[in-house]
């Protein structure tokens, strides 16, 4: 039986939305493979199971989801197989020195999403003991969100600020300018988009190594290009599904990497 692994069964989250659109149940970590062997697609969620059947990871392993999730080891996987990426630090001195050159972000939970535990500091004495610091890019420049299936890029996604109209409708109230300037997350009026997209192959080509160095074949990959450079922002095992075409995506790239009919 296939399943979508998920923390929790909730609605709303995106792993029971993406089950809904395959026809499909959530496994959680304490329901996975309970009535008989299941093949999973993992959701985000690095909880082990312990199931009384076997299991098939059909994508991401709980162990390769704390990888993609976890801020530190991540960042050190990317040294380590020489990804380009943030630079980054763990001294404080460093970041205070970052702050006032520019601005550094101290991260001080290690496996948020959406903003979490980001604190943007802009001179040395705001900055915070964090367990990681990240510096600050400076000019223009732009994000985008490439998502993965099999190892496979599968959809692209650019980020762009939501119009008043959009955020009333999403019932977002955006910080002061320089906050929303500063950090560019949902809840602060910004999106990813589909449209109009144009990313380089070699963009694509680090992304593809950053995806290899989490050992991970599905999620997404967010990045920032200026000028010819290309940098890694992170991973992320669990993206957001508002999109009805990327959700369409991974749906339709489960299925054919499976070779599922609508109707499993």
């Amino acid at each position: 039986m296939y399943a979508i692994y998920d923390k929790k069964k909730a609605r709303k989250r995106f792993g029971s939305i993406l089950a809904r659109k395959l026809g499909w149940p959530v496994a959680t970590p304490e329901s996975a493979g309970r009535t008989g062997p299941q093949l999973l697609v993992n959701w985000g969620c690095s909880e082990e199971p312990a199931p009384a059947h076997a299991l098939v990871w059909l994508a991401n392993t709980p162990k390769s989801v704390a990888a993609m999730s976890h801020k530190l080891k991540m960042f050190r996987r990317f040294r380590n197989q020489g990804v380009p990426c943030l630079e980054w630090t763990r001294d404080i001195d460093t970041a205070r020195m970052w702050a006032n050159e520019g601005g550094v972000y101290a991260r001080t939970v290690l496996q948020g999403h959406s903003g979490e535990g980001i604190v943007r500091c802009t001179d040395a004495n705001q900055v915070p003991e964090a367990p990681l610091y990240t510096k600050a890019v400076t000019g223009k420049f732009r994000e985008y969100r490439v998502h993965f299936y099999g190892g496979e890029i599968i959809s692209v996604q650019i980020k762009r600020r939501m119009s008043a109209e959009k955020m009333a409708q999403n019932n977002i109230v955006p910080p002061d300018e320089d906050t929303r300037s500063a950090v560019r997350v949902y809840k602060n009026g910004w999106v990813f988009c589909v449209n109009n997209v144009n990313l380089s192959d070699e963009s694509k080509d680090i992304c593809k190594a950053a995806m290899k160095a989490v050992g991970s074949q599905s999620g997404c990959v967010d990045i920032l290009t200026q000028g010819n450079s290309t940098k890694v922002i992170e991973t992320n095992s669990a993206p957001a599904l508002r999109s009805p075409t990327v959700l369409s995506a991974y749906a339709d790239a489960i299925k054919k990497a499976h070779l599922i009919g609508n109707d499993n």
